[in-house]
């Protein structure tokens, strides 16, 4: 064979992963996907177990690896991938994407026969990698402390994942061969297709192919027909494998390869010499205002895009056009965000509680997801009946049995049950494999292409057919998608929780899909795929619910229809009592306080700018410090007496909170922040605490006799010092300096224009 770079360091590969794990940081056409797995399996007696992010990825490495050992696939190296297994007793690696571990981790929670699990590309940081990565982690410290991990990538930050697992990073320098990076000379605002079409003529060499990486099937589409090259072939996750395992078969003629992303890592197109890279891909994020997880087309971060252009280098020099400019190239961010904290996690909660884990908030996984995330994803289980306090039904284990997402496990389980799984099982591949139906869902053709995936889906349900149900279809959508219910409402539609949609045609539907792009006027989503709902399928109910009300900024009571999580309707209940209405009006108040603090009230602000000064120079401990947090004892008690933010405003806030302050707590108040100062002559003059800093404001004749500055807490008070007509002659923390000079300036213009007052040669 020949050698590459990572053999210089596969001896010490070998040796860490002995110790248990290994982190291993290689660049592009490195052969750390070919050599590694094979190097640990000379050194342990076990199989190796290797992840790749996508099933064309895993075959396409194991084929390699298999034509490089001079076996035939199945024998000593194989792939299990979703649907397609070929592994036979004596394969010793196997590729396989992460979902398969999952499943097998939920089987056999020990990976029993396994000596390695190694995570390839894990740059691209998926949720079920990241999931992988946590679990097998698991697995080593608690019951396999003999199992080997090994994590590798070309682009990734080595040290988080090495802290990790415990464990030291390893990383080889050199390429195969150089690559040449141009980019766009200025902002080009032309379609894409055409700008495609003009690198593909600029880079394409004369015995080589050029790989062009594009968002997605429609901008795939458009350049094929734009470039009306006979040479011109398609590489896209959702095509049939024999068609993605044609474009990685060597060709005797140049080729123009139209790929996304999925030729970003891990598969090798063979006869690349030039990579025209668009900069964009589909990038899936969860839009919390309506809980669905969209694709939008964004551009690729910076490790992305030397991915792409290591494509071109390992036949030999290389070159990548890259279309955008230098200077954009420089403004994008170094690694894109991990999928944990942009996608829905249902399908990862599900896995991870059929593993046995009975905590997802307390897991320990690699890289947190938000709080939120985890919500949002039991809410979602337990609306599908997958998940019954915290912990999984028979329901949910069956929906982790299927290699689905949970709302379309969910779905074909339902099909099946009402006779109609030949169907839902035809609906459910085309969906699961990127298909994007539109209309309404139980009148879809589906492509003839997905029959064999539609077949295999049907091997994995459990017991047989249900009775024919004729609306099996729509009910089935309506168990899959219960917080997508909709009903009309005017011109549109309101979806549960409030959002809006058009486009429905019953008046009670299930809009399972929606497009961000096409909205109407009033911000209103478009149904793009639905199915009808029968409201006798409806399970209705009533009930009192008090919430706070947004527009009139008040708690109230309101007697709601619902049906599951969609409100069918709602009409004005009798006022809740106190101690209903108390905490949410409290809560609603807390998230707002400058519609609830009294306005233009100087005693309260005074209070607060006291409290704050004293927090600032000598804390008591029975003293708020006046920041929202340490008032919220006093709202709390206000919102005993209120209904909502127009009573809470006019409250009594100063009173209430001196009410609740201790003797001694009132005591150092009084100490530390006075109320007022009283000076060598007259009457005791008000501190006020603007800022929470003690400013006293007197005229010129009441400082008489006051030689220094007073202090609070030791520091000078700001002293404004006033003209008899009240308006600010000097601003001083240093009255024996004003004493001393600039007095004397002051009193010559004050003495002109207020004759009757004194004006002493000596003011102290």
């Amino acid at each position: 064979m020949d050698a590459l770079p990572i053999d210089s360091v596969l001896d010490a590969v070998v040796a860490e992963a002995r110790r248990g794990a290994v982190v291993l940081q290689a660049p592009p056409g490195s052969g750390k996907t070919t050599r590694v797995p094979p190097a640990l399996a000379e050194a342990l007696p076990g199989r190796i177990v290797v992840l790749e992010p996508r099933r064309m990825a895993a075959r396409a490495a194991a084929r390699r690896v298999a034509a490089e050992l001079g076996t035939r696939p199945g024998e000593g190296v194989g792939w299990h991938v979703r649907f397609d297994r070929k592994v036979s007793d004596a394969t010793r690696i196997v590729f396989m994407t992460e979902g398969i571990l999952l499943r097998q981790l939920a089987e056999d929670p020990f990976l029993d026969g396994v000596s390695a699990v190694v995570l390839d590309e894990f740059h691209e940081r998926s949720v079920l990698a990241d999931l992988a990565l946590a679990l097998v982690a698991a697995v080593r410290r608690d019951v396999r402390d003999d199992l080997s991990v090994v994590v590798m990538s070309a682009t990734l930050d080595a040290a988080p994942v090495a802290a990790f697992l415990g464990c030291h990073a390893l990383e080889t320098h050199g390429t195969l061969y150089d690559v040449d990076v141009r980019y766009d000379p200025r902002p080009d605002s032309r379609r894409l297709e055409d700008r495609v079409a003009d690198a593909v003529a600029e880079v394409a060499p004369p015995d080589g192919d050029v790989l062009v990486f594009l968002p997605g099937m429609a901008e795939i589409r458009r350049c094929e027909a734009r470039l009306h090259d006979r040479r011109t072939r398609i590489l896209h996750g959702s095509l049939p494998p024999e068609e993605q395992d044609a474009v990685l078969t060597p060709s005797r003629e140049p080729r123009v390869i139209l790929a996304t992303n999925v030729a970003e890592s891990s598969v090798t197109v063979p006869g690349v010499r030039a990579v025209v890279d668009t900069g964009i891909a589909k990038i899936a994020r969860l839009d919390r205002a309506t809980g669905l997880d969209r694709l939008d087309v964004l551009p690729i971060a910076r490790d992305s895009a030397d991915q792409r252009a290591g494509r071109a280098g390992r036949l030999g020099p290389g070159v990548c056009r890259r279309l955008w400019t230098a200077m954009d190239h420089r403004d994008r961010p170094d690694h894109g965000a991990p999928e944990i904290h942009r996608t829905d996690l249902a399908g990862a909660v599900l896995a991870l509680l059929d593993f046995g884990e009975p905590d997802p908030f307390a897991f320990a996984w690699f890289d947190p997801p938000a709080r939120a995330a985890l919500v949002d994803a039991m809410a979602l289980l337990e609306a599908l009946g997958a998940v019954a306090d915290g912990a999984l039904t028979p329901l949910g284990r069956e929906m982790a049995r299927l290699p689905l997402h949970p709302r379309l496990a969910r779905f074909l389980i339902e099909a099946h049950r009402r006779g109609a799984t030949d169907r839902a099982a035809a609906l459910v591949a085309w969906m699961s494999e990127g298909g994007r139906p539109e209309g309404d869902l139980e009148h879809q053709e589906v492509p003839g292409h997905t029959q064999r995936l539609a077949s295999r889906l049907v091997r994995g349900l459990r017991g047989p057919s249900g009775p024919r149900d004729p609306d099996a279809i729509a009910r089935a959508a309506l168990c899959a998608w219960p917080d997508r219910v909709a009903k009309q409402r005017g011109e549109g539609a309101v979806m549960v929780g409030g959002i809006g949609v058009r486009g429905g045609h019953t008046p009670l539907f299930v809009a399972i899909a929606v497009d961000p792009a096409r909205r109407s006027e009033r911000g209103e989503w478009h149904v793009t795929l639905q199915t009808r709902v029968d409201p006798a399928w409806l399970d209705a109910t009533s009930r009192v619910v008090v919430r706070f009300d947004p527009d009139s900024r008040r708690v109230v009571a309101v007697q709601q229809e619902r049906a599951g999580l969609l409100v069918l309707g709602e009409r004005p209940a009798p006022r809740p009592s106190t101690e209903v209405a108390r905490p949410i009006l409290f809560e609603a108040a807390r998230d707002d306080w400058e519609r609830v603090l009294p306005k233009n009230d100087r005693d309260w602000d005074r209070l607060v700018g006291r409290l704050k000064w004293v927090a600032a120079h000598q804390p008591h401990p029975g003293l708020p410090d006046g920041s929202p947090a340490s008032l919220e004892p006093v709202l709390d008690a206000l919102c005993a007496k209120a209904d909502g933010f127009d009573a809470l405003r006019k409250a009594p806030w100063r009173g209430t909170l001196l009410d609740l302050l201790p003797w001694e707590a009132r005591k150092a108040l009084d100490e530390r922040a006075p109320e007022s100062l009283q000076l060598a002559r007259g009457r005791p003059l008000r501190v006020d605490y603007p800022d929470g800093r003690p400013v006293l404001a007197a005229r010129i004749q009441q400082l008489f006799g006051t030689r220094e500055t007073p202090r609070i807490c030791g520091e000078p008070v700001l002293l404004h010092l006033l003209a008899p007509n009240g308006r600010p002659q000097q601003i001083t923390t240093d009255l024996a300096g004003f004493w001393a000079s600039t007095y004397f300036e002051v009193r010559k213009e004050l003495r002109r224009r207020y004759p009757k007052h004194d004006w002493p040669d000596d003011p102290v």
